[in-house]
């Protein structure tokens, strides 16, 4: 028996591979060499993770591999006459190990534990830990499937458009923070805010429905409510749905919803350090570890640590994050996974609040891009904590069900001065200092269960979802304002060092507003899929919701405050229908078209604090997906249009009169139609990909003062993104290049009386595996040094912001 095992584990290095895994089969080339070599190679082209000790390999040699096999077989032969077996321990993730010996000295093989192997059935390990939707430790841009619909889909079976940010993608991009993780999405712009956050938009409209591992949750989102300078540390992937997402989100989402899936407790121990250093004094580090707490396995952890400091190339500007998180994943039975995590994000710096003025005419300026017009004593902080929980069980392979709730509690604070108005050409007057500050606090929960299974009726294969959510926001905000306090002669002549106000000295001098709103929605929702023939899919779906917003406040000066000013809107059980079909061409492709409704009750209210109408609306949506090189890459066209009446536009003419942003006033019909084509994946052999292009029309169909005109001024008609990353091949393996580019047409000032010119910026990345547990990479963005303008609230007299010139970052991570 003893000879028998030894063959079995010097020859193979046995292991039963799922039949996921089994299926992925892909051509390998790889000359035999120095064990560490050859597994680097595989672990690149296989697309998977492996986890070993670095002295496991010590002077061992492989055959290499020539051939096709699925991940397990493949690695199987690598290894084949090293002594060294495998456990699979994820969806592409395996951990490697010396066969242990007997008393003898004879190698002897004993039962392996296989990740995601439940008998010969399909059955995939339960729990988020282990979906076959995790990204990370992949190495790739395209996604297996996605969960933004609650249950595991591929791209080519979902009829609307969905894009997938991987972990990988953003590692070799160095994305940071949400506002660079959106930027490198296809058909998204990030609006800049003339505070410190940004806006997101798709498709000409806002995305204001976030997700949290599927759990939809109201965000402060106007100008200084959120920062939306949120790290990516904690996450494992970003879900992108462009087009109504009203059936599991409700209220807020005619233009889509973006799914945040955070990383999960670790089936293997790891310990990984990040350390990395740029530009404008720019250094950062990160420790993130996790693994089994016990010997079975059942409790599982992640825990991070990252702080991220940097200056600006504007003059005074600096920032510190630091972002800490831990996650718990633990298997009460092996149908039953419960999840716990805990993140906290503090941001604090000096930031540069309301942007440049332009020209009256609204020309450019022409100033240095390190141009600083606020004061040294400027501050932002921020303050996020989120609670998680979730509870999923499996009844069979057939039907699961999950309840997930989330607790989130924000605060954010500004103080700053700032320059507003448009510059003569002739003097270089025209502008005003101007003092603000603010305290906003919010605190958010929402819960959602839902139950999903499949059976068949008469031969005709059926899918359900059914569940139901419920969210509450309360807000608790403060903001004083002092406007035109003083002239200046000259906008090149601004003093960066004027008395500092502060709120509570605003408060007591000049005009404050005390607000605070509520939010309280909840909803039912279902959809049905079903296959009256073997190539066609018929969704339908529908939301039942109740939605309730209050809203009061109280301005004047401390002295006399007015009457307090109260509005609320409500919806009880209003239904939103949705229909969408694919119609499978074979294996690899498909086509859809897709149909929804819109209603959506708003919260922007006017000068007079009356809360606007609903918006009314049709969503359209047509397309073909497919898939390439054996799924590892997925590509899609898709034709759109969107027809909405009563969406808000901001009433400039009124100032800063609701919570320091502009009132709104309801816009008349618009309409956004467009084409997007988007592929992702490894397009060819060892070159990973994400690339998109957008073609965007938005404009007023019927509104008395704007019928023609752009209704989404910082949509530009054309915009192209991509990013590709190529392993060299042969000896060169080690080294991989990255090159990327972002061009965008022109877009329109904020009162559509003058364009902002359309621009190109280019970015690279040159990385070195130094060992299979040691990476140093260069990331290079805006290699030419484009001088150009960021999408934004763009104004004559402020809100115009320079996008980042040439910089350089330089990154080690390592494995332990």
């Amino acid at each position: 028996m003893a000879s028998l095992l030894l063959a079995t584990a010097l020859g193979a290095s046995a292991i039963v591979a799922t039949p996921a895994l089994a299926q992925g089969t892909r051509s390998y080339d790889i000359p035999a060499g120095p064990l560490a070599d050859v597994l680097n190679a595989f672990a690149r082209q296989a697309a998977v993770e492996m986890a070993y000790r670095a002295e496991l390999t010590a002077g061992l040699s492989s055959v290499g591999l020539n051939g096709s096999y699925g991940p397990a077989e493949g690695l199987s032969r690598t290894l084949a006459g090293t002594g060294i077996i495998f456990r699979q321990t994820g969806p592409r993730a395996f951990t490697l190990e010396r066969a242990p010996q007997s008393a003898d000295g004879a190698i002897q093989l004993e039962p392996i534990r296989v990740e995601g192997e439940v008998g010969s059935s399909n059955v995939q390990p339960l729990g988020a830990a282990f979906s076959s939707a995790t990204t990370e430790g992949r190495r790739s841009y395209a996604p297996s499937v996605v969960t933004i619909g609650k249950t595991e889909q591929a791209l080519k079976d979902i009829p609307q458009s969905v894009s997938v940010l991987t972990r990988q993608s953003m590692d070799d991009q160095n994305i940071i923070t949400l506002g660079q993780a959106l930027t490198a999405i296809p058909g998204i712009t990030l609006a800049r805010s003339p505070g410190v956050g940004s806006f997101v938009y798709s498709r000409g409209f806002e995305i204001s429905a976030l997700q949290y591992d599927g759990v939809p949750l109201a965000r402060n989102l106007y100008s200084t409510g959120s920062f939306m300078a949120d790290s990516m540390v904690f996450y494992d992937r970003i879900e992108v749905l462009r087009g109504a997402a009203g059936l599991l989100q409700g209220a807020n989402a005619p233009g889509g919803a973006i799914n945040f899936v955070r990383k999960r407790g670790q089936a293997e121990q790891t310990v990984n350090v990040s350390l990395l250093g740029g530009s404008w004094d720019h250094f950062g580090g990160q420790l993130d570890f996790g693994g089994p707490v016990d010997k079975d396995g059942r409790l599982r952890i992640r825990a991070i640590a990252d702080f991220d400091q940097a200056d600006s190339f504007v003059d005074m500007v600096w920032n510190k994050t630091r972002s800490f998180y831990l996650a718990a994943d633990y298997d009460i039975d092996p149908d039953t996974v419960l999840g716990v995590g805990i993140s906290n994000r503090r941001f604090n710096g000096r930031q540069f609040e309301r942007g440049l003025p332009r020209y009256a005419d609204g020309g450019d300026l022409g100033l240095a891009r390190s141009t600083y017009l606020g004061a040294d004593w400027n501050r932002v902080t921020s303050d996020q904590t989120m609670l998680h929980l979730d509870l999923e069980h499996r009844f069979s392979d057939s039907w699961s069900a999950k309840v997930s709730g989330i607790h989130f509690d924000e605060s954010n604070r500004s103080n700053y001065q700032f320059v507003s108005g448009a510059i003569s050409r002739v003097t270089g007057g025209g502008a005003t200092y101007s003092n603000f500050a603010t305290d906003y606090k919010t605190k958010g929960n929402a819960i959602d269960a839902y139950v999903a299974g499949s059976f068949d009726i008469g031969g005709i294969g059926s899918e359900v979802i059914v569940g139901g959510n419920y969210l509450s926001h309360k807000t608790d905000d403060v903001l004083a304002r002092q406007f035109n306090v003083a002239t200046i002669s000259n906008i090149g002549n601004v003093n960066n060092y004027r008395p500092r106000r502060t709120l509570a000295d605003l408060i007591a001098t000049q005009f404050s507003q005390r607000s605070a709103y509520a939010i309280e929605q909840y909803g039912v929702y279902g959809t049905w899929r079903l296959r009256p023939v073997e190539a066609l899919t018929i969704t339908f779906g529908g939301r039942l919701n109740w939605y309730d917003y209050s809203y009061t406040s109280r301005s004047g000066t401390a002295a006399s405050y007015g009457a307090p000013n109260a509005a609320t809107t409500r919806a009880n059980a209003k239904f939103t229908p949705y229909v969408g079909a694919v119609y499978a061409l074979g294996e690899a492709w498909s086509v859809y078209a897709s149909y929804a409704t819109i209603y959506d009750p708003q919260t922007s209210r006017d000068a007079d604090g009356n809360l606007l109408r609903p918006i009314d609306g049709r969503n359209y949506e047509a397309g073909i997906k497919g898939e390439l090189m054996e799924g590892r890459a997925n590509v899609s066209l898709a034709l759109f249009r969107y027809d909405h009446r009563n969406r808000s536009v901001n009433d400039i003419a009124g100032g800063f009169a609701c919570s320091g942003w502009y009132c709104s006033i309801a816009s008349g019909k618009v309409r956004s139609e467009g084409v997007e084509v988007e592929a992702n994946g490894e397009i060819l052999p060892s070159l990973q990909a994400s690339m998109g292009y957008t073609y965007n029309k938005t404009e007023y169909l019927e509104d008395p003062s704007l019928e023609g005109a752009w209704f989404s001024t910082w949509t530009p008609r054309h915009l192209l993104r991509l990013w590709a990353d190529y392993t060299l091949p042969g000896k060169l393996e080690r080294i991989s290049t990255g090159l990327g580019v972002t061009a965008q047409s022109k877009m329109k000032g904020y009162d559509r009386s003058f364009d902002i010119t359309g621009y190109s910026v280019w970015n690279a990345r040159i990385g070195y595996q130094i060992t299979p547990a040691l990476l140093a990479a260069v990331n290079v963005n805006n290699i030419f040094d484009k001088t150009y303008y960021i999408p934004s609230y763009a104004q004559q007299a402020n809100s115009n912001f320079y996008g980042d010139p040439r910089n350089v970052t330089v990154s080690v991570k390592a494995r332990f």
